[in-house]
């Protein structure tokens, strides 16, 4: 069993990456901070950074393994951390969100390489070896270690009591197959601009902005029959249409309107 792997089931694009420092830059507001810049992205970090150096670098909004979390003292519950005299500033979920340090928001998180190797030691009793650059992962010793960050489902007493109140409703399903398509998942620029991209590509660039996605589409849809016209089908063979075009309306992954 390799020590970091990435699991079949992985978003690409909340993997933990190791990576080099590009930049490093003071703070504008505050003396003992420092502006890495990795992956294109800038993150707020302590002092001790150095241009050059591994770290591991968490995306904006996955989750780091609570377990990993515990170790590193990193909640701001000292009484979920290994040492219950310290804490850093992880709620206690675990997610990794922008934040905004003294007037300058930071988009992402990264610690040394060493304290990765420090861990893999210290909890699994391995010896992590050699971790070159880009390597991406989601599992350490076969456990997940970071993932993406899913919301909670909110008002779930109210939806229940809606249901409740309508009864054993059967929703009529509208949806013709194959006339609607789910954005498929697409990888962050900054993740293959220097490993995976060439010369002769052919690409497409767009900015994503976290829950804009909206989709609209005039669609063959399933058209709801009366009473009538399926006695007229079922008993005389009547051929009435079954399909029109109607609007279907979704979110990144969800059909909200069937």
């Amino acid at each position: 069993m390799k020590i970091l792997e990435t699991s079949k089931d992985a978003n690409p694009n909340y993997l933990a990456q190791i990576v080099v420092i590009d930049k490093i830059e003071p703070h504008p507001n505050a003396d003992k901070l420092v502006l890495a810049t990795v992956c294109g992205s800038v993150v707020i970090t302590g002092l001790d950074a150095r241009a050059g150096n591994l770290y591991v670098y968490f995306p904006l909004e996955c989750v780091i393994s609570q377990k990993f979390l515990s170790w590193s003292n990193s909640y701001d519950d000292p009484e979920l951390n290994a040492d219950k005299k310290t804490k850093l500033f992880f709620g206690p979920k675990g997610r990794v969100r922008a934040i905004k340090l003294r007037s300058v928001y930071s988009n992402g998180y990264i610690v040394p390489v060493q304290a990765l190797v420090d861990f893999v030691k210290e909890v699994y009793d391995q010896k992590l070896g050699e971790t070159p650059k880009n390597t991406s992962f989601d599992t350490v010793c076969g456990e997940l270690f970071v993932n993406k960050y899913i919301p909670p489902i909110k008002n779930e007493g109210t939806a229940r009591n809606l249901n409740k109140s309508k009864g054993n409703v059967k929703k009529f399903n509208k949806l013709v197959p194959m006339q609607h398509a789910f954005y498929p998942d697409t990888l962050n620029l900054r993740r293959v601009i220097s490993e995976e991209l060439r010369p002769d590509d052919e690409i497409i660039i767009s900015k994503k902005y976290h829950g804009s996605s909206g989709i609209v589409s005039n669609v063959l849809v399933y058209r709801q029959l009366t009473f009538w016209e399926k006695i007229l089908i079922k008993l005389f063979g009547v051929k009435i249409p079954d399909k029109e075009y109607g609007l279907l309306a979704a979110s990144r992954t969800v059909i909200k309107n069937i």
